[in-house]
């Protein structure tokens, strides 16, 4: 459960340091993907400017980006569903890679997520310790 920065598609990582602990919820619908359709679909990766360099999770939330949420979002719309339900209880919402799963920084473990677990019994939803 380390940070790292994550390129191209999945195979250039590169680990960096933050200023101070956080914690990401990740809640997995379990909504199958086709990842091979959704990477075709995408026309022009934004390149993103965020380079080895010490962030604070308040930072790091704000300026997440990836390019699939519009395809996957206007695809399945059950995810865009389930990201705009989870705004209802958490400061962000971020989809993981193609989807399905989406996670949100959080900085501490309170109500909303035991609400989160009885709203959606079916979805895996943990919290992991980023350091």
């Amino acid at each position: 459960d380390s940070p790292a920065i994550v390129k191209g598609i999945g195979e250039l990582i590169e680990q960096i340091s933050l200023l101070k602990d956080f914690k990401i919820l990740i809640i997995n619908p379990n909504i199958k993907i086709e990842t091979k359709s959704i990477y075709n679909k995408v026309k022009n990766y934004k390149p993103f400017g965020l380079t080895k360099e010490y962030i604070e999770a308040n930072q790091l939330k704000n300026i997440l980006e990836n390019d699939f949420e519009e395809i996957v979002f206007n695809e399945y719309k059950e995810i865009k569903k389930l990201r705009e339900d989870l705004l209802n209880y958490l400061e962000n919402v971020h989809m993981s890679g193609s989807g399905s799963t989406l996670f949100s920084i959080i900085e501490n473990e309170d109500d909303t997520i035991r609400k989160l677990k009885e709203k959606y019994p079916d979805y895996l939803i943990e919290v992991h310790n980023i350091k």
